[in-house]
């Protein structure tokens, strides 16, 4: 059994932070710069897979913690499985009746 958060969903999240913790940045920059100036910014791209990568390094334990206070999804969809087979009277085999799935811990 794969642990929650999967490191799929991690790696979105992080990136999708990163992109806009950049780009908050880049607008609060922007915003002290003469029109004319703004344009000499470097965008996401230009910063390249370095600077990216510390922006995705900067946001990855913030982001980390954040998935780890969601709920395992798994667990939901167990227990809603779960619920429809045993109100379903055709199944003659013995489920488990406890969610192997761990429960989300207790927000602060």
């Amino acid at each position: 059994m794969s642990a929650w958060p999967l490191e799929s969903d991690a790696t979105v999240a992080v990136a999708a932070a990163a992109r806009k913790l950049f780009d908050i940045g880049r607008a609060e920059i922007q915003a002290t710069l003469r029109p004319d100036a703004s344009s000499s910014l470097s965008t996401w791209e230009e910063i390249g897979p370095v600077g990216q990568l510390q922006f995705r390094e900067a946001v990855l334990p913030t982001v980390w913690a954040a998935l780890e206070a969601l709920p395992d999804p798994r667990r939901s969809a167990w227990t809603e499985g779960h619920v429809a087979g045993r109100e379903d009277e055709r199944l003659d085999y013995e489920e488990p009746t406890e969610n192997p799935y761990p429960q989300a811990e207790e927000a602060l």
